[in-house]
């Protein structure tokens, strides 16, 4: 499944060196533009799946580009500023802006936030069935194979491991795995998340396939091939 991409637009050079370490932690494949002129052409061109936009940025500012890409269907927006002022954040938001993040900023924040985002984006293949390696999902039929073999899950491991496929190889937090849970686990915890990873770890390790959950410190799960480590 291929990777999440993410445009982080800003003149500072330093604050693009920022979001690239950690999104790239997370999973994403980070491109980078200094002014609006740049920004504009690459979403054009390579469409990515969310944009972190600074809105002094030279060229063409960041309320333009906002606008243009809200009137053309383009990618989420997080507004990136230093101006904080709540008039400022309005303004932003009616633009049509996914969400406004006040500098200095926590860069886990920012990468949390772009999570949620992201997650509440439908994504334009949500209905299809995905694949990640060896590993076939088919919604319909609410089955996971691999080489035409059913893994026998059951229903909370299929649930977690359709989020793990969705995700690629960017990190499920534990929040967003929570949630798959929370509708039907009750009280649903960071402990339940852990038990059924484990299972479903278990699973996939005995049936040989090429993909394997790896848990995060801190953070998650993701699945990568056995090929990455």
């Amino acid at each position: 499944m291929d990777r999440q991409r993410l445009l982080v637009v800003d003149d500072d050079a330093g604050i693009r060196d920022v979001v690239r370490a950690y999104a790239t932690r997370d999973g994403f494949v980070v491109t980078e533009a200094a002014d609006g002129i740049d920004a504009a052409r690459q979403v054009d061109a390579e469409r990515p799946d969310i944009v972190i936009l600074d809105i002094m940025v030279p060229g063409i500012d960041g309320w333009e580009l906002c606008r243009r890409w809200r009137a053309s269907e383009g990618p989420p927006i997080i507004m990136l500023s230093a101006r904080g002022a709540e008039a400022e954040r309005i303004l932003g938001l009616g633009l049509g802006a996914d969400d406004y993040v006040v500098k200095p900023f926590s860069p886990l924040e920012l990468m949390a936030r772009v999570r949620t985002v992201l997650r509440r984006t439908p994504a334009p293949d949500a209905d299809s069935t995905p694949n990640h390696g060896d590993l076939h999902l088919e919604l319909a039929e609410r089955r996971a194979t691999i080489g035409g073999r059913d893994l026998n899950l059951t229903r909370r491991q299929l649930d977690l491991l359709a989020a793990l496929m969705r995700s690629g190889e960017r990190v499920s937090t534990r929040l967003e795995l929570l949630e798959v849970l929370g509708d039907g686990e009750v009280a649903a915890t960071d402990r339940a998340v852990d038990q059924h990873m484990v299972a479903l770890r278990r699973k996939l390790d005995d049936a040989g396939s090429d993909r394997r959950i790896v848990s995060v410190r801190g953070i998650g799960y993701r699945l990568e091939s056995r090929e990455d480590r």
